[in-house]
């Protein structure tokens, strides 16, 4: 006899879940407690550091500026 389990998954919408679910799932480099990706901005300079992540992840990526990311779009049809 094949028994089947019978199971019931319920979603609660929490306020700013599916911005964090997309913040999750964007590729980037790893966040550092309090100043996140500053310190790469300060060394090498901001354009350097946005082409370097453009190279390892793609024309979508997550910086980390303190402890908020912002998602990077660098291809203007993505942003449509």
């Amino acid at each position: 006899m094949h028994v089947r389990s019978q199971t019931q998954t319920q979603v609660h919408c929490i306020p700013g879940l599916n911005v964090l679910l997309h913040v999750l799932c964007v590729a980037g480099p790893a966040y550092r407690p309090v100043f996140g990706n500053l310190p790469e901005f300060r060394d090498i300079g901001s354009h350097e550091f946005m082409q370097q992540c453009y190279n390892k992840y793609g024309p979508v990526f997550k910086i980390w500026f303190g402890h908020r990311p912002w998602i990077i779009v660098c291809d203007p049809d993505l942003g449509k």
